[in-house]
């Protein structure tokens, strides 16, 4: 994912676009399935529904706002930024992971 984030953000062709972004589209595809499914198998049923639904909403949001995000960086920044931005957070996920993978939370 974060290879194909970047290539969007090096993209200088209207077919480099296209293909890193049907890259990312795939990625993304293959971590939302999987992510769901895990969800789905983590605790009991209602620690499960409260997951998914709380993986649903943070979706959501991140639909709504974005859009706002691309917009600016694009605007500020250049047409390389919304790519370099989405990359980044990438970067930032692995970090936040890392951080946090020993750390045990109890639900509901």
């Amino acid at each position: 994912m974060f290879l194909a984030r970047l290539g969007i953000a090096l993209s200088i062709t209207v077919p480099h676009i296209l293909i890193a972004d049907l890259l990312v589209a795939i990625g993304s595809a293959i971590v939302g399935t999987t992510g769901s499914s895990l969800l789905s198998e983590t605790g009991s049923p209602g620690q499960s529904g409260f997951l998914m639904g709380l993986s649903e909403s943070a979706q959501s949001l991140a639909g709504v706002v974005t859009p706002a995000v691309g917009g600016y960086l694009y605007e500020h920044y250049g047409s390389s930024a919304p790519g370099y931005g989405s990359a980044f957070c990438c970067v930032l996920a692995i970090a936040v992971f890392k951080a946090t993978e020993r750390v045990s939370v109890k639900l509901i």
